[in-house]
């Protein structure tokens, strides 16, 4: 891994193997409503650092699958549709959570989790005491049912010795009764 200093300062990160053809170029920060990217312009042309890595068709996003926009490694990127990027994206909500595919209703006290599937649209999880337990109920249905467009708020090692302490606990529960 290495870095291309930006204009402002700002670092992104790119792969080795990317490094020549990217070092070659001056990079300046295109700040957006939701985020910052790397940008540079060529004969009057914008381009963008992760789509230029990707080779992206049109009409194709690159999405960053941890949420950085600044990291620009190609294990980080991967090209979708719009819908499937906008999963990765925080749910709105009055009180919003610290963590993705989370929110708490208006006048409710209890937190709400929610996952995005390309063809169904949202899929509420369930609703939780805490924004804590809500969270990981939510990473731990992506990890145990495969989901690969939605983001873990955790990394996945954590999700499965949750997934393993909810079982152990079960088992415990079970020899109790």
């Amino acid at each position: 891994m290495k870095e291309i200093k930006l204009y402002s300062g700002k670092v992104a990160l790119v792969d080795d193997a990317d490094f020549d053809m990217l070092s070659t170029i001056k990079w300046y920060d295109h700040v957006t409503r939701i985020a910052t990217y790397a940008r540079a312009s060529k004969s009057g042309n914008y381009m963008l650092m992760h789509r230029l890595i990707m080779q992206a068709d049109k009409g194709l996003v690159v999405d960053h699958i941890n949420g950085n926009t600044l990291d620009n490694r190609r294990s980080n990127l991967r090209t979708v549709t719009q819908k499937t990027n906008t999963h990765n994206r925080q749910y709105s909500s009055t009180e919003t959570s610290a963590y993705l595919g989370i929110s708490k209703p208006k006048n409710k006290t209890y937190w709400v989790a929610y996952v995005g599937d390309p063809l169904l649209g949202n899929i509420r999880l369930g609703s939780y005491p805490t924004e804590k337990e809500a969270m990981q109920a939510r990473d731990r249905y992506i990890v145990t049912y495969g989901d690969t467009t939605s983001q873990l708020n955790q990394t996945r090692e954590e999700v499965l010795a949750d997934i393993t302490e909810k079982k152990n606990s079960f088992k415990r529960e079970q020899k109790i009764n």
